[in-house]
């Protein structure tokens, strides 16, 4: 009998060890399913700004002359500035921070496998004394343990269901006594298996609820990638600011290079002319003292020089050792920029559709639409409908019990409904959803300001450009003026009509005049490319492509009005004075309704 006993313990301890294994094979299975999905899904999503796409890299020491001078254009620098900024891979980090939260709350609805093992004993000291004292039926003592096991998941409906396993067995002094009360098991062991949901109704109920945080880390995704554009394009902007400053440095000291080449010839030939007795002392002495200050002059532009160089190198140099060969950048001569064309409508129009920071307001918006519909779900009563479904076994032993329960011949079915609610009238709750109102109106606000700022800056970009352009005008005809007087007064000087005092005077407003070309044109180069910027355009214009798209939310049925008005400022420029209406039209209706 005992070895009887032993085998079927045998058989029941294997039984349950298979099951075991069964259960957790099926939830590590549903767990690997579950990452390869989620792998799938965004694995392959390109990182908005993880990469610029150029056909240049970096510059090497081969291009460095015996002076440590080296020839940088607009792109290199952008391209070094742009991939050296710390701040800019920081904000890079962020960007894959707030993926992988999207993949940790997603995660949060995957399969998850659970155990419990419980054991406990009970000594009721009164019932022994009065089974030793009377001989009477007793339960004086109980030994009990158990295991319940199962694999649960979640819906983004909020429904969680399991399947569950349990096994519990029974040893007490009230089965021991079976000759007297007929016992059937000693111990009593039970199997359980079947299925449990729990389906909320009303409060936390549907995908407004489930789905609110993981559909805002989606948006907090693209809010990175436009603040990391917002720092590409104003990093891009400091760094091709500084290419011109050291452009106009540049080309100024080659100006007050020509200057004291001037005042030496001009030196040359006033001694000339005195050996001659065309002239006097006074010429010399007068050629002498300009070419002291072309010097001063001279070096006053190399010390600005300097500074502008290490200006820009502040800006494009990542880490610097002390072996680093830090090098004098000449930048290359600009071009005469050309002017914008369009009206002021087509050109708010295309910064509404590239501006990051106006992108980033509707995102905002669209941040406080989720919450405040997640709120307006928590003002409901709790209402949850349980049921479960199963069979079970009993029997003296785990095989017996588990034999039984194989047979499918005990079903087991229970079936709660439960119902909480607040008794201060849901005050919190109220409270919540009135705090999120006024945040919505907040962020649609802001990004009313955010489109007006943008017009304004587009329309003193154009006025400022216009104004730039008509200096420059005059500055050129400044310096043509300035040449021929020049011309005329040396002419008039070697056939000495005038005095050496008119000529360095004439010569000196020549190259002032230049350098105010020079500044008038950098001037107006910089005004365009801030133009470009408030545009939205400065980058792609620049010849660099931004990889990757903005990751947008999925399934957004409580931002469909955001998108819409996202759409409508991304069409074509040429209507983009109707469609600005338009979105006003929109925005106002959306206001409006919350």
């Amino acid at each position: 009998m005992s070895i009887i006993n032993t085998n079927n313990e045998r058989n029941a301890l294997s039984r349950g060890v298979c099951i075991m294994v069964l259960v957790i094979f099926g939830a590590f299975f549903c767990l690997i399913t579950s990452e390869v999905f989620h792998g799938s899904c965004w694995a392959g999503s390109s990182n908005p700004l993880s990469a610029f796409e150029s056909s240049a890299f970096g510059l090497s020491d081969e291009s460095m002359d015996e002076n440590h001078s080296r020839e940088l254009s607009i792109f290199q620098a952008l391209e070094m500035g742009l991939s050296n900024n710390f701040d800019i891979a920081i904000e890079g980090l962020n960007s894959s921070v707030a993926r992988e939260n999207i993949i940790k709350l997603s995660s949060e609805r995957g399969p998850k496998f659970n155990m419990e093992l419980s054991t406990n004993y009970l000594d009721k000291l009164q019932n022994s004394i009065d089974f030793a004292s009377s001989s009477g039926i007793r339960n004086w003592e109980e030994k009990n343990w158990g295991v319940n096991s199962g694999v649960e998941f979640r819906t983004i409906q909020g429904t969680r269901y399991s399947l569950d396993y349990t096994v519990i067995s029974r040893n007490n002094s009230l089965n021991r006594q079976a000759p007297s009360l007929n016992a059937l098991f000693n111990p009593e062991v039970e199997t359980f298996m079947g299925l449990n949901v729990v389906q909320p109704l009303m409060k936390n109920s549907g995908k407004a609820v489930n789905l609110a945080a993981e559909r805002i880390a989606r948006i907090e995704v693209g809010l990175s990638d436009f603040r990391r554009r917002i720092l590409v394009n104003n990093k891009a902007l400091e760094i091709i600011s500084a290419c011109y400053d050291l452009s106009f440095a540049n080309q100024n000291v080659s100006l007050r290079e020509q200057a004291l080449e001037v005042a030496q010839r001009f030196l040359k030939l006033s001694k000339r002319r005195q050996e001659l007795g065309k002239g006097d002392s006074a010429d010399v002495d007068q050629a002498g003292i300009q070419i002291s200050e072309a010097r001063e002059k001279l070096l006053l532009a190399r010390d600005y020089q300097r500074r502008r160089n290490t200006a820009l190198l502040h800006e494009i140099m990542g880490s610097v050792t002390p072996e680093t060969r830090l090098p004098d950048f000449r930048i290359p001569e600009l071009d005469c920029p050309e002017l914008p064309s369009g009206t002021a409508e087509i050109h708010i129009g295309e910064a509404l559709k590239n501006r990051p920071d106006y992108l980033m307001t509707l995102d905002q918006a669209r941040v406080e639409s989720i919450r405040r519909s997640y709120a307006g779900k928590q003002r409901l009563p709790e209402l949850n409908i349980s049921m479960s479904y199963g069979f079970h076994g009993i029997g003296n032993s785990h095989s017996r019990s588990f034999d039984v329960l194989n047979d499918w011949d005990e079903p087991e079915w229970s079936a709660a409904l439960s119902y909480q609610t607040p008794l201060d009238g849901f005050r919190g709750e109220r409270s919540e959803m009135a705090i999120r109102d006024i945040r919505k109106q907040q962020a649609l606000l802001n990004s009313d300001r955010m489109a007006s700022r943008i017009a304004i800056e587009i329309h003193d970009a154009l006025e400022r450009i216009r104004l730039l352009s008509e200096r420059y005008k005059v500055t050129l005809q400044s310096r043509e003026l300035s040449q021929k007087a020049m011309d005329v007064e040396e002419k008039r000087y070697l056939n000495g009509r005038t005095s050496s005092f008119a000529v360095l005077e004439l010569q000196d407003k020549v190259f002032n005049a230049r350098t105010r070309e020079l500044s008038a044109r950098l001037d107006l180069a910089r005004a365009l490319e801030e133009f470009r910027a408030a545009r939205g355009v400065l980058l792609r214009d620049r010849g660099f492509l931004l990889k990757g798209e903005v990751m947008d939310a999925v399934d957004e049925t409580e931002a469909g009005d955001f998108r819409q008005i996202r759409s409508d400022s991304q069409g074509d420029a040429s209507e983009s004075s109707d469609r600005l209406n338009e979105i006003r039209k929109r925005l106002e209706e959306f206001r409006s309704r919350s």
